[in-house]
């Protein structure tokens, strides 16, 4: 699932949980990640994945309360070239969303077409897709706050 050059998968999970993240960082700088919060503005709780990752079933990651974050990430942070690619159902099922930058509030986010649901507290299974640093074809998605003719894109499955 998770790899990175200096640690295990367990090890990782156990230094972003103790609030070791920002060493992490600074030692795979060339490497891109994402960071899930569970509190909006990328507070809370946090679990990372770097670029290729797939999780297919987020009660399978616990925080440091031993609590599963399956439908309980309200904000994600991207940091290097990556998008994600987010599903409302584990196994990678359900509605589908990419976010292609910093998402400080899914709750700005309509689940689907009527916009009786939103994205806050929904995602259950998650990919991690590199992406070309200067690639403009990447899919409409999330990059910032949603405008009155902002619409990101909701694939359903």
């Amino acid at each position: 699932m998770l790899s990175h050059p200096f640690f295990s998968s367990r090890v990782l999970i156990a230094l972003v949980l103790l609030g070791l993240l920002p060493s992490v960082r600074a030692q795979n700088a060339a490497s891109a990640w994402v960071y899930c919060y569970t509190e909006p503005g990328f507070q809370g709780e946090v679990f990372a994945l770097n670029e290729g990752a797939s999780l297919e079933n987020l009660a399978l990651v616990r925080d440091s309360r031993g609590l599963p974050f399956n439908d309980r990430v309200r904000s994600v942070q991207l940091a290097g070239a990556v998008r994600v690619l987010a599903f409302q159902n584990a196994g990678f099922d359900g509605a589908s969303i990419w976010l292609n930058g910093d998402v400080p509030d899914l709750g700005a986010f309509s689940i689907d077409a009527t916009a009786r649901g939103s994205w806050d507290r929904k995602i259950s299974a998650i990919q991690v897709q590199p992406v070309a640093a200067t690639s403009s074809s990447s899919p409409a998605g999330i990059g910032a706050m949603p405008s009155a003719s902002f619409a990101p894109h909701i694939a359903t499955s």
